[in-house]
């Protein structure tokens, strides 16, 4: 049977590397981010560039002319090989009304979470100048998600997957999608991926880096994992997880869900967000939406580049 796996995650949580690892197979599709062809935020959400890097693959292009409840349909018609599709667009809102739109199609989903602990996390935006960012993104995010779709969903945790190769045969497992020895090594097929962050799309290049065949897993996520040793990030933190007891009972929902465990319905009950609190996310997110493409349209980038995708957008939204 024919399916969609949406692969979730907050910012840099590394879901483009299960992405492109789930999507490593001759039935598999990749997709990447798939979301922006339909809801442009950034410059490069424009003009996509498929990471096939083929300079005649109009792929996307011919896509983006359908409607996105069409999307995955029109994948499975054009690559009729393909038995499932790997959506890593992220947003909670965009993987709500997609699995709406499957079930009525007859076509299966499965969602899977990946996850960073709220030490990894906040490395991460940590090193990338973000760090006051991340409470409220990794809180907002894993609520959302929780509220929109309670069930029906699979965690992973990226420090787990990136240090225990037996954590991507089990997860294959909980998908029902075969697992082959190699399946890792997701530079060495030609992925039709949309976006995505740098570090993950620069591992599809033929001529990328020394790829060692001792530890062939590894590549790629040693930097991420470097444990917390900055004592000014580490006193942020503390900080942080002080004055916020929600980031604690997210954790330890997620590990909870990672372990098979089930929490109280009063804790489960203080993780969803109310009606209001989730119209004030989608308030946020149309305004920065319409911050970036203004600051886009003063970038002077071409018209010919833009003309495509907005021509795209009162019909073809999500």
């Amino acid at each position: 049977m024919k399916k969609v796996i949406f692969v979730g995650g907050t910012r840099y949580s590394g879901s483009i590397f299960v992405d492109m690892t789930l999507g490593n197979d001759p039935q598999g599709f990749s997709a990447g981010e798939v979301n922006a062809l339909y809801q442009p935020v950034k410059s490069n959400h424009y003009a996509p560039v498929c990471s096939c890097h083929n300079k005649a693959c109009r792929l996307w292009n011919e896509l983006g002319k359908y409607p996105a409840r069409e999307l995955y349909r029109r994948i499975f018609d054009k690559y009729p090989e393909t038995d499932f599709i790997v959506d890593s667009s992220k947003d909670p809102l965009w993987i709500n009304k997609r699995v709406r739109e499957l079930d009525k199609q007859g076509i299966d989903h499965h969602i899977v979470l990946v996850w960073k602990s709220p030490q990894d996390i906040a490395r991460s935006f940590y090193i990338r100048g973000e760090y006051e960012h991340w409470v409220q993104n990794w809180v907002n995010y894993h609520r959302l998600l929780y509220t929109l779709q309670p069930e029906h969903w699979t965690t992973l945790n990226f420090h787990e997957y990136a240090t225990n190769p037996a954590s991507l045969s089990e997860l294959c497992s909980r998908l029902d999608i075969p697992y082959f020895k190699g399946k890792e090594r997701f530079w060495e097929k030609s992925h039709h991926l949309l976006l995505g962050n740098h570090s993950a799309r620069k591992h599809l290049l033929r001529n990328y880096g020394n790829r060692p065949a001792s530890n062939p897993f590894a590549i790629g996520r040693t930097v991420t994992y470097k444990p917390v040793t900055d004592p000014e990030l580490k006193f942020r933190l503390q900080m942080d997880l002080q004055a916020n007891p929600m980031i604690g009972n997210l954790e330890r929902y997620l590990k909870s869900l990672q372990n098979g465990q089930t929490l109280d319905e009063e804790m489960l009950d203080n993780l969803r967000m109310g009606y209001s609190e989730i119209k004030l996310l989608q308030i946020a997110n149309w305004l920065r939406l319409m911050k970036n493409r203004s600051l886009d349209a003063k970038a002077d980038m071409a018209p010919a580049v833009r003309t495509p995708a907005n021509r795209l957008l009162p019909n073809n939204g999500s």
